[in-house]
């Protein structure tokens, strides 16, 4: 039968780059955030785009369907 997984204490590496080796993107992502929230027009153009590009939100949905049966029922209420 074929075992997968650590076995042994020669499976577990001994780098700490490859444990914390995906922080190194966030830095540079972090620098660039920093360098366009420097640069104001830009931030606000960013900023706008990113809530315009956002859709619904689900709290929006859930209170239209809300307003949708509360006028059925109301409707309903007034015909005799």
């Amino acid at each position: 039968m074929r075992r997968t997984g650590i076995q042994s204490q020669e499976d577990i590496p001994s780098s700490l780059s490859l444990h914390f080796g995906w922080l190194t993107p966030v830095y540079g992502l972090q620098e660039e955030a920093d360098e366009a929230y420097r640069d104001q027009a830009r931030w606000t153009r960013m900023s706008i785009m990113s809530t315009a590009g956002s859709g619904y939100f689900s709290s929006d949905r859930t209170i239209r369907q809300y307003a949708e049966v509360r006028r059925k029922q109301i409707s309903d209420d007034l015909v005799p």
